[in-house]
């Protein structure tokens, strides 16, 4: 336990330090115009951003050093940037690479990047010919998962829920998760919850391990990801990350001696989804496997959700007079920076009796919603209801996210 708490303190200090570094840019496009101080670039969705070049820009021609000179008009680039003194100056700038997408092919020009997330880099291996699978969308739901994040991006997400009980006291439970992206279809994670019931201290309930693979680079007709996680939990977790198996929360003593002893156990997904433009719908088979007692538990989750227009993409120099930004921001509060979808977790027995029997297994649904108020943060709510006898009546589900692309190139200039 000491050593969990140490390393969840120790992830949380480096993306501290590393949100010190989070005032850089990543522009994708075609080249418009060259001069001796400045690129100009036509992004993805029809955009141009300027971005100024100083001494210590750097220019690469697919993998070879390059000069200035050698960047053309109509080279598609990928510029590594920085707001330096109210407008973008490059760090780096790649020209002329075929693994660079190109605006031409985008599918849907609504498709955004999530805060301080790339998006359009197909895969260096991609077949041009084919569509190439979407580097970033967001994953608002709190129960099923659908993609891994992208190379090299952090994500801290802290999740607080409240639960009305069917019997017994109310309850607050909350969990800490961090997940970073090793590459762009594998990503892993670390996660620690807690919980407090009315009338009693509250307690640490355990830890959990993730990872997650998409099997394919390309987007399909149904594309695929599995999941493993191993749970180091006491007997008595609260926290609804999923549920499974039969009846509530299956206590086999009282909740005092339960919250004391170890439950060793390891989960696995099978996970199909699919994207139509902004929307997604998803759908997980849950299997966990009790280390200890090697009997089996099923569940579920699905959702279907609407990405938001604007997910913390800075502002455009024509609308606010700040150079070198993507997209024009829309106003704090507007409806261009919500979410919304719905999303469904129930039981599906165990290997003795699998199946639906809706009055002996927990089943929760509710409506989920993102909102994205500044550059790199998401909130997350979805108030879910009880559907069956054995569901606690009202599940109210909270989150606050960060991300971060280039996280360990932050990282390291950080240092």
């Amino acid at each position: 336990m000491k050593r969990g708490i140490s390393a969840l303190i120790a992830i949380l200090v480096i993306t501290a330090v590393a949100f010190a570094r989070a005032d850089e840019q990543h522009v994708l496009g075609t080249v418009t115009e060259v001069s001796e101080k400045s690129i100009t670039v036509e992004t993805l969705d029809k955009h141009k951003v300027t971005v100024s070049v100083v001494a210590t820009t750097k220019f690469m021609a697919g993998t070879a050093a390059a000069i200035l000179k050698d960047v053309k008009v109509g080279d598609r680039v990928e510029i590594h940037a920085r707001n330096q003194d109210l407008h973008l100056q490059a760090d780096t700038v790649r020209a002329g690479s075929a693994w660079i997408a190109s605006p031409k092919p985008a599918a849907n020009p609504s498709v955004q990047s999530m805060p301080g997330m790339e998006m359009g880099k197909p895969n260096p291996t991609a077949n041009p010919s084919g569509p190439a699978m979407p580097e970033m969308h967001m994953n608002a739901y709190f129960t099923a998962f659908n993609y891994p994040l992208p190379k090299d991006t952090m994500m801290v997400t802290l999740l607080p829920d409240f639960q009305t009980a069917r019997t017994g006291p109310n309850f607050f439970t909350a969990m800490v998760m961090a997940e970073y992206g090793i590459t762009s279809r594998w990503s892993v994670g670390f996660m620690a919850e807690g919980q407090r019931i009315d009338g009693m201290p509250a307690t640490f309930g355990g830890l959990r391990f993730n990872t997650y693979f998409r099997l394919f680079p390309h987007d399909h007709l149904l594309n695929f990801t599995l999941y493993g996680e191993y749970e180091h939990l006491n007997q008595a977790p609260l926290y609804k990350m999923e549920v499974a198996g039969f009846g509530g929360e299956d206590l086999e003593g009282p909740l005092s001696v339960a919250r004391n002893l170890p439950a060793h156990t390891f989960e696995q997904r099978a996970i199909g989804y699919h994207d139509w433009g902004r929307v997604n719908a998803t759908f997980n088979f849950i299997s966990e496997t009790g280390l200890d007692s090697h009997e089996n538990d099923f569940g579920y989750g699905w959702g279907i959700f609407r990405q938001p227009e604007w997910m913390g993409m800075p502002v455009d120099k024509s609308k606010s007079g700040m150079p070198g930004m993507a997209v024009a921001a829309p106003p704090v509060l507007s409806l261009r920076r919500l979410g919304y979808g719905i999303e469904m977790l129930g039981a599906l027995g165990n290997n003795h009796q699998f199946g639906f029997y809706w009055h002996r297994q927990q089943q929760y649904l509710g409506p989920v919603f993102s909102y994205s108020p500044l550059p790199h943060w998401t909130i997350r709510l979805e108030p879910a209801f009880g559907l069956s006898d054995v569901s606690d009546p009202f599940v109210l589900r909270m989150g606050v996210e960060y991300s971060m692309d280039h996280f360990l190139h932050r990282l390291s200039r950080a240092f």
